[in-house]
């Protein structure tokens, strides 16, 4: 959860089900006022800027996914971290999110872990602004797509895609490594969307150990 505002529902929700890995970076001083615990908490103080929100962040992410070995990350990709936010506090630039959301992909094609995103916070009365920021997360997780699997396609080996409409063709071959293993997998029913299972047994980053210290920074 990277939402300006620390992911306290979804905290308190999974506070007690060691099948779910709870992550939130955010404002320490901003709403809510009182927590809940996160497995993993990393409160950052008001004037955040990109520099060092996205070092925390490049900081604790691959070490979360090292210790949790998700089937599946769900990302809140809050967009009122932005400077312009009126109930943020933080002082984001557009390309400092759109770093933080293409860093946040790609960890997990790293990790070899399949990533969903939502949109998330952003408080503004021009529409058209705040519609550009919440746009940033397709914009990265496009260029990813662009970058690291279409990349590595054949572009002479055309295949059909069943749109429900009438054949069209696309450049396109099964994809290589990561960029379809995770993908075949999920279709094929190998991973259990009901039961998101965090680190077997104990977690290495508990609320009592690591995350404490974490999040403190």
């Amino acid at each position: 959860d990277l939402d300006v505002h620390q992911g306290d529902g979804t905290a308190a929700i999974f506070h007690r089900d060691p099948s779910v890995y709870t992550m939130s970076v955010h404002c320490g001083k901003n709403f809510p006022f009182r927590k809940s615990r996160s497995d993993l908490d990393v409160d950052l103080p008001p004037g955040t800027g990109d520099a060092d929100y996205l070092a925390a962040v490049r900081d604790v992410l691959p070490r979360v996914l090292q210790v949790s070995r998700p089937d599946i990350v769900l990302y809140d990709a809050g967009v009122d971290v932005a400077a312009q936010d009126e109930l943020g506090y933080f002082d984001l630039s557009e390309q400092g999110m759109l770093d933080r959301d293409r860093y946040v992909i790609e960890a997990c094609l790293d990790a070899r872990v399949p990533v969903a995103t939502v949109i998330g916070g952003g408080y503004a009365k021009d529409l058209d602004e705040l519609a550009a920021r919440h746009a940033l997360i397709f914009r990265a997780a496009s260029a990813v797509w662009d970058d690291r699997c279409m990349g590595t396609m054949d572009s002479t080996a055309p295949v059909a895609i069943d749109t429900g409409h009438p054949p069209a063709m696309t450049n396109s071959r099964p994809l290589p490594s990561v960029c379809d293993e995770r993908m075949t997998s999920i279709e094929s029913g190998q991973y259990d969307t009901h039961a998101l299972r965090g680190a077997a047994g104990g977690r290495p980053w508990s609320a009592d150990g690591d995350a404490r210290a974490v999040s403190d920074v």
